[in-house]
């Protein structure tokens, strides 16, 4: 399956929060899933998600596009 090319030459910040205000913390590691519509990243920032308090890095996994 040939990515979506409306997505090809863009840069979009996954590591946006549900009000996206941007990640409170550092991330790394992104690497796109599949057809290039997902993308999998770890984060240390607290606002991405459910925080479970417990002071560790998490995996993420975000669709900046349409899904």
């Amino acid at each position: 399956m040939e990515p979506d090319s409306g997505r090809r030459g863009r840069t979009t910040l996954v590591t946006r929060s549900a009000s996206g205000a941007s990640g409170n913390g550092l991330s790394w590691g992104g690497i796109p899933l599949g057809d290039g519509s997902h993308v999998l990243f770890t984060s240390a920032a607290t606002n991405l998600g459910v925080d479970p308090g417990d002071g560790r890095a998490h995996l993420f996994v975000r669709c900046p596009g349409r899904c």
